[in-house]
């Protein structure tokens, strides 16, 4: 970061500011998993109608459970019994009534320490909760809301950072996102709070511009909070003219340390990334990742192969297929479609998670029209001490579950108030104890470490903010240069646009 300061106005330029490290040793190459071993988690009821499958450790005993929303009005759990391979997974049955559920999220809703479960019903226009008596087998209904006419999602997240989660939701009936606050009195009251433009198919809760609140995504628009209590929306279209997205997910595609937008079309069958240029607001790139999708309904990401990297995932209705995109590590990556799947009739719902807790991330499939919930086993035989889905071959701390990757990219750093310097996080991988130097120069005196000028502020700090007051002379102005490192190793200062490293005495 570049800034230039004439009396009491601040003009700022960002510089590229990276880290620039490669792994030690030869390039590891090892073939990608099959998922040949399909393990069907329910008991097939005809008309069931599966819709939603994702993850959590509903029961909190360390594993992870695997809980679904079926249109014929089921919400169940399934009890991951910690066996290798765990099953067979007991179903517990929420209700048989939410007619046209179509989605379910699992999350904290009143004050004590159980997870919760809320459920949309398109049938019924109603967003409810499931109070979790504590054992996750005795459950209470709450009502949200039955007038989010012909509901098609569910999401939950603390929008107003009061401490408590919020509902949000898309109305099939216009397409609009409706969040309901949670105001507290054990969640029995909420006020619903319409954003003033249409949405889509799904909405997702995200910090996209990094600046410490939760914004929304829902279709090819993403809402920024002006971080007020309670919070208002303004929508900001990804790109120009977008296609219509009825399907999306929120994930850092490239792990540049800012998050990116999975969308899907039912209408044009293909699926795309949007890649986050870590802004203030952040401008976006389209990537198509695939044109042979037949009615696209789910996309998710993960480390599928265990090379730190994002895998994506689709699911498709009409091709009744699950696939795996394999991400060649490129900037920007290209993709290579692998098929988990041709047989996964009406193919609704796609999700990933360690169900067996080896270290890989497992698939799991919804399907329609013949009411199956698959698990499709990660087959990679790759060795992983710390579990953390990173092979130990490239691996740097392969006894520390919390740091897997050197960190690369630092981004956006940028001023946030007139004294205050931030920066987003290294890349995805870096750990929780990743710690940070910074330095401040002159601009008359670039390169970076040509002169004496250059002050180091920040030296081995777990803080991704600083204060700095100091002022320029007038025609004058400092540049910022943030490095980072972990139990992986240490970076260089930022690159240059010729990509290569900067040095500075500074913080060494």
């Amino acid at each position: 970061m570049a800034t230039l300061r004439t009396g009491l106005r601040a003009v700022r330029f960002v510089t590229p500011i990276a880290v620039y490290l490669l792994l030690m040793g030869v390039p590891i190459f090892a073939a990608p998993p099959s998922f040949s071993t399909k393990r069907q988690i329910n008991t097939v009821i005809n008309g069931l109608l599966p819709f939603d499958v994702r993850t959590e450790d509903i029961d909190r005993d360390g594993d992870m459970d695997i809980y679904s929303a079926n249109y014929s009005g089921r919400i169940a759990w399934f009890e991951n019994d910690g066996g290798h391979p765990p099953g067979p997974w007991v179903e517990h049955v929420l209700t048989d009534f939410d007619d046209g559920a179509e989605a379910a999220f699992a999350a904290r809703v009143d004050p004590d320490a159980d997870i919760d479960i809320l459920s949309s019903a398109f049938n019924r226009d109603e967003i409810k909760w499931w109070d979790n008596g504590g054992d996750g087998e005795t459950w209470t209904s709450r009502p949200i809301t039955s007038t989010a006419t012909l509901t098609v999602d569910v999401w939950a997240a603390d929008l107003d950072g009061d401490g408590d989660n919020d509902a949000i939701t898309v109305r099939g009936s216009d397409s609009k996102v409706v969040w309901y606050e949670n105001t507290g009195s054990f969640a029995n009251f909420w006020t619903a709070r319409v954003l003033p433009s249409g949405g889509s198919e799904n909405v997702e809760a995200a910090d996209i511009d990094q600046d410490g609140d939760l914004d929304l995504v829902s279709g090819v628009s993403w809402y920024e909070s002006n971080g007020g209590s309670p919070p208002t929306f303004k929508q900001r279209l990804l790109v120009a003219n977008p296609p219509v997205a009825e399907s999306i997910a929120v994930l850092d595609v490239d792990r540049d340390g800012d998050p990116d937008i999975l969308a899907a079309g039912h209408d044009s069958d293909r699926f795309t990334w949007y890649e986050n240029d870590g802004a203030l607001p952040p401008a976006w790139t389209e990537h198509v990742v695939s044109t042979t999708v037949d009615l696209p309904t789910s996309v998710y990401g993960a480390d599928l192969d265990g090379d730190a990297d994002m895998d994506l995932l689709s699911s498709s209705f009409f091709d009744n297929t699950i696939a795996w995109y394999e991400n060649d590590g490129g900037s920007p990556p290209s993709w290579t479609k692998r098929a988990i799947s041709t047989a996964a009739m009406g193919a609704r719902s796609v999700f990933a998670a360690d169900l067996e807790g080896d270290g890989d991330a497992d698939v799991l499939s919804a399907t329609q029209n013949d009411a199956k919930i698959v698990w499709h086993v990660n087959d990679a035989d790759y060795p992983d001490t710390d579990r953390d889905g990173m092979r130990d071959p490239l691996d740097c701390a392969p006894a520390d579950a919390t740091a897997f990757v050197v960190p690369r990219e630092v981004r956006s750093v940028r001023f946030r108030a007139r004294t205050q310097l931030e920066w987003n996080s290294a890349v995805a991988g870096s750990g929780s104890g990743a710690r940070y130097d910074v330095v401040r120069g002159a601009l008359s005196q670039l390169p970076p470490g040509s002169g004496a000028a250059e002050v180091c502020l920040a030296n081995d700090g777990l803080a991704r903010t600083l204060t700095d007051a100091a002022v320029p002379a007038p025609g004058t102005g400092f540049y910022y240069l943030v490095r980072t490192s972990n139990p992986c190793g240490v970076g260089t200062f930022g690159t240059g646009s010729s990509g290569a490293p900067r040095s500075t005495a500074a913080c060494s």
